[in-house]
């Protein structure tokens, strides 16, 4: 086991002792702490790649309603309307 590590992968830290996820102990949800790593991801991007990376962006999702367990209804979602 390494001394004074973090308890992380690779450090040998398998004993057994739980390691804390650092979103959490920060206070934040999972989804929460993606969402600002996406945002500070996007901030970094310079001017040139960002516009090209907006043209790759748009998304296409489909909302099923369900009843008795089989879809009654679809709906297409997409970024591009």
């Amino acid at each position: 086991k390494v001394e004074g590590g973090l308890g992380g992968v690779g450090e040998g830290g398998g004993g057994g002792e739980a390691m804390a996820q650092y979103w959490r102990v920060a206070g934040m949800t999972y989804l929460r702490y993606g969402n600002l790593c996406a945002e500070y991801a996007r901030k970094a991007v310079k001017e040139g790649a960002k516009s090209a990376a907006k043209e790759r962006a748009p998304f296409t999702m489909v909302k099923s309603e369900w009843e008795a367990g089989k879809p009654v209804s679809k709906e297409v979602i997409s970024s591009t309307k």
